[in-house]
């Protein structure tokens, strides 16, 4: 355990019908070797058992945080308000975000601190590991995928035409000093089913590029009733139409800020998910849009790697 003289460190863990893996999580953040700690728990208006399994968790645990807050939303708000909500009521110089049904690795915070210390970033991108079912059968798999790391050592500018084309940070690893958060307003609450690409872009444009702390501080559980995973089903047209929204107020405003390829690909992927919405989000509608796809150049430069995981996929679930 570090010395109480280290600045407070907030995580900020934000559950939603999670009642058989949120304790989990929750141990993982009172084991983490780091000393003054902050927890912020919001729920979003769970129909499971998790408010009653948070609360009785805190009641045994709560001495070991420096504060330990609850949050209960009284409906169901969406993704980005819950995030909102938390990342507000946190007070630490460092802010750290978990969903209830992932896992830090015990020195995640420690690591983190010493990251600022040695290069004096502001917002950060840590490995995340993703599994399915337990953590006793972790696959050889790392995120963000190692041909996305380059774009860590680019300027705001350079992140944010990538951002642009895709998000290409994996979210449960990110991290931010307090401040940063303050400056953009916190989160875009308008966004119900995902909290990250938005504010990616957001800290890009206020000049903030995010730098990659390459160890492995988080792990990603994948399962059917996990937020980021069943919020991507095919069928949900109300993430597709947040991805259109997003790219009409974060990016369109800069485009001819932008490159040539970043904004072909732009223009042939809004027809193609605007398409996609109309016709119900299925994997039928994907079928008759996806022809516009081979208009995109982003598309063909990506093509090699869709090959290889066409021929070599990755173990199912991840």
């Amino acid at each position: 355990m570090r010395a109480l003289k280290d600045p407070l460190f907030s995580i900020a863990c934000v559950t939603y019908n999670q009642e058989d893996l949120v304790t989990e999580c929750l141990d993982s953040i009172a084991r983490q070797d780091y000393g003054p700690i902050e927890l912020v728990v919001c729920d979003d208006a769970s129909t499971d058992g998790t408010v009653r399994v948070v609360e009785e968790w805190i009641a045994a645990h709560g001495t070991r945080f420096e504060n330990a807050v609850f949050l209960k939303n009284p409906a169901n708000m969406g993704i980005s308000a819950t995030h909102d909500r938390a990342l507000r009521q946190t007070s630490g110089k460092w802010v750290k975000y978990i969903a209830g049904d992932d896992i830090l690795a015990d020195n995640c915070a420690s690591s983190i601190a010493d990251f600022y210390r040695k290069t004096g970033t502001t917002w950060g991108q840590a490995l995340v590991k993703p599994f399915f079912g337990t953590m006793e059968d972790l696959p050889g798999i790392e995120m963000p995928y190692r041909r996305f790391r380059k774009y860590f050592s680019y300027d705001p500018a350079g992140q944010f035409r990538m951002f642009s084309r895709q998000c290409f940070f994996c979210a449960p690893g990110n991290f931010f000093k307090r401040s940063l958060l303050e400056e953009i307003g916190f989160l875009d609450t308008e966004f119900r089913t995902f909290e990250d690409w938005h504010t990616w872009l957001r800290l890009t444009r206020t000049g903030h590029a995010a730098r990659l702390l390459p160890e492995t501080l988080v792990f990603w559980r994948r399962h059917p009733k996990s937020l980021s995973y069943s919020a991507m089903d095919v069928g949900n047209v109300a993430f597709s139409q947040d991805q259109v929204r997003v790219v009409e107020k974060y990016v369109l405003p800069y485009e001819q800020e932008l490159d040539w390829v970043t904004r072909k690909h732009l223009s042939c992927n809004l027809a193609y998910m605007r398409l996609f919405i109309e016709d119900g989000a299925t994997l039928e509608s994907h079928r008759k849009a996806r022809w516009l796809k081979l208009k995109d150049p982003l598309w063909w430069m990506e093509f090699p790697f869709f090959l290889i995981n066409k021929l070599f996929p990755p173990r199912k679930g991840v």
